[in-house]
């Protein structure tokens, strides 16, 4: 059974409860791994991931968690009670995190599985990480950033047309569309939509 299949997040007013239940009928639940996220901290239900994201062979979900506050963790959740140990990655990336989300990089791994990366969006800017292991837990590695000149309200990740690699696109307060990817080369931001200014 996957980990999306067994994951129950709940949103309270201080923190999330991270609940992983595994389905036993539709109104049968069992609670089998649980833990509390962020004392004082504020969260979005966009700013929750459950991915391989750091590319585990044999493939493994975590999930990953961004707050308000500019918090990132990274959980392995398993059949038992909650461990320290089960908290991979914990750090402030200095700025409020509106949105988290997995991109395919478009390159296989040596199992021939996509590689992901991990999106994270911020008020002004779009930062892309490599998730990779270290002997003391996981760590982030900036792929690229893409700054903002609008104040961003939510993006969305997908392979438009043939493409054969994951686009993104953004969108701001002010309904502004943008459109980035990585080539091999550089990267390639393109102002898809504007809003038009009505007509006096």
């Amino acid at each position: 059974m996957c980990i999306r299949d067994r994951v129950c997040i709940i949103k309270r007013a201080r923190g999330y409860k991270i609940d992983q239940i595994k389905a036993m009928s539709l109104f049968q639940l069992r609670e089998k791994w649980t833990t509390t996220v962020g004392d004082k901290e504020e969260f979005d239900s966009s700013s929750v991931l459950i991915a391989n994201i750091d590319n585990s062979d044999p493939p493994l979900d975590k999930i990953v968690i961004g707050s308000f506050q500019g918090f990132l963790r990274i959980y392995v959740p398993a059949l038992r009670a909650y461990k320290v140990d089960d908290l991979l990655l914990e750090c402030n990336l200095q700025g409020a995190i509106y949105q988290l989300a997995a991109i395919d990089s478009g390159f296989p791994t040596a199992a021939g599985t996509e590689v992901l990366h991990l999106g994270v969006l911020h008020a002004r800017k779009l930062s892309v990480y490599l998730v990779f292991e270290e002997k003391t837990g996981l760590s982030l590695k900036l792929v690229y950033e893409i700054m903002l000149k609008r104040n961003a309200f939510n993006f969305c990740v997908g392979k438009f047309g043939k493409i054969f690699k994951d686009l993104i696109c953004i969108q701001s307060v002010s309904y502004t569309h943008l459109r980035a990817h990585e080539t091999s080369l550089h990267l390639v931001c393109r102002l898809l939509l504007e809003k038009k200014k009505k007509k006096k």
